[in-house]
């Protein structure tokens, strides 16, 4: 009995545990960007775990988002397309804009809602993320 409680937790556990569904690459080039809402263009500044990161929406549908902790800082091109962002960071997700406050929502379920905050003089964004995002 003692040896089958450890087997019996870790088929328990293993069945818990979910690997992370890596994103297609291949959805992002796909996908032809569209003008996104008048209200979402511009700079959003909010947290991804334990980055601070802006994405900043464009007219043409395309953009970028910057994530910056410690030395791990990025940049990462971005499309708008039927009211869903991708990029090869997290595939798709859901856009949302409620009042101030606009809302990813990954299609993975893995990755959490992420909150941003309009942030049109890049006032929150990390230093990393205003010399790469003033650039153009």
């Amino acid at each position: 009995m003692k040896k089958l409680f450890p087997i019996a937790l870790s088929v328990l556990l293993a069945g818990c545990i979910t690997s992370p569904k890596l994103p297609d690459a291949s959805l992002y080039l796909e996908v032809e960007p569209e003008s996104p809402p008048a209200e979402i263009r511009g700079y959003w500044t909010g947290a991804m775990g334990p980055y601070i990161s802006t994405i900043q929406f464009s007219e043409s549908g395309r953009g970028k988002l910057c994530s910056a902790y410690a030395h791990g800082s990025s940049v990462t091109g971005i499309k708008y397309a039927g009211g869903k962002v991708y990029t090869v960071f997290f595939g798709a997700a859901d856009v949302t804009l409620n009042q101030n406050l606009l809302t990813v929502k990954p299609d993975d379920e893995i990755y959490p809602a992420y909150e941003f905050f309009s942030d049109t003089e890049l006032v929150e964004a990390a230093d990393y993320c205003k010399e790469q995002l003033a650039e153009g």
